[in-house]
């Protein structure tokens, strides 16, 4: 990425524009380290970046507002230390985890499902309808 900056913002060569706000980057070789300390390999996505926003090649979008996230390679790692893999985003039920069919396990210590009818409703207290598996990110909830 071939960064342009306007005054608090960095343009990157996909046209999107990033808000550096609360995000300074500073560029280590092919990687982007945001004031949070975290860094993010370029390499191996192709994100693009809305607002507080990063969109990744899967089309999904995570609020990084609402999630501190780690890139770890393929892996993107939340603020709860539970590994989530990028690649898919096919999940499986067993028990209080969410498989996704990379076979990375997520623990869902953190949000306790209770099931009401054809919906699952998480200790953050929002609802989520479980309508199909192929989670959607919005805000700071997942849409199955």
């Amino acid at each position: 990425y071939t960064p342009t900056y306007i005054h608090n913002r960095v343009r990157f060569n996909t046209g999107k524009l990033l808000l550096i706000k609360d995000y300074t980057p500073t560029y280590v070789h092919n990687r982007v380290r945001f004031n949070t300390g975290k860094l993010l390999l370029i390499k191996d996505y192709i994100p693009m970046y809305v607002h507080n926003r990063v969109r990744f090649n899967t089309g999904k979008l995570l609020l990084i507002k609402d999630y501190t996230p780690t890139y770890i390679h393929n892996r993107v790692r939340f603020n709860t230390g539970k590994l989530l893999l990028i690649k898919d985003y096919t999940p499986t039920y067993i028990h209080n985890r969410v498989r996704f069919n990379t076979g990375k396990l997520l623990l869902i210590k953190d949000y306790t499902p209770t099931y009401i009818h054809n919906r699952v409703r998480f200790n953050t207290g929002k609802l989520l309808l479980i309508k199909d598996y192929t989670p959607t990110y919005i805000h700071n909830r997942v849409r199955f």
